[in-house]
């Protein structure tokens, strides 16, 4: 008899440490949770819009080296349109494609329209190794 009392004690006891802790667990619990759903929505955004550079970019480039010859006013208008959707933060992908936008203001002999994008580059490049390219080819212009 005295072990079905001390079952019952220990469910009261349960049932006490419930009602003085149980919204903090189930709090805790939702909290954890909904920071772990969180996170996971985050990287899976910060994912999708890598993927979406990574394809303008691919478009970028091979539309950028697709003629050897000299490019027509709708290729490098086609050109300066991938390149400014790219350059809407500060990635490899935008100074990659900020020196795109010099490279075909300098084909089209607009030295002072090249300075613009490669004086981005160069002042707040993402990688310190594009900010020199972007400052040697400034020096270039």
């Amino acid at each position: 008899m005295s072990a079905h009392l001390t079952e019952e004690e220990q469910i009261e006891a349960l049932k006490r440490w419930w009602k003085d802790y149980g919204k903090t667990v189930v709090v805790a619990v939702a909290l954890g949770l909904g920071g772990f759903w969180g996170w996971n929505q985050y990287q899976n955004s910060q994912v999708k819009k890598a993927q979406s550079h990574s394809i303008a970019f691919d478009q970028l480039v091979s539309s950028a080296t697709q003629f050897n010859e000299e490019l027509d006013e709708q290729q490098l208008s086609e050109i300066e349109q991938l390149a400014n959707e790219l350059t809407d933060d500060n990635s490899l992908y935008a100074d990659f494609a900020e020196l795109y936008l010099a490279k075909v203001a300098v084909q089209k002999d607009d030295m002072a329209a090249a300075q613009k994008p490669l004086q981005i580059v160069a002042d707040g490049g993402s990688n310190e190794a594009v900010k020199d390219l972007a400052n040697l080819r400034l020096a270039r212009v």
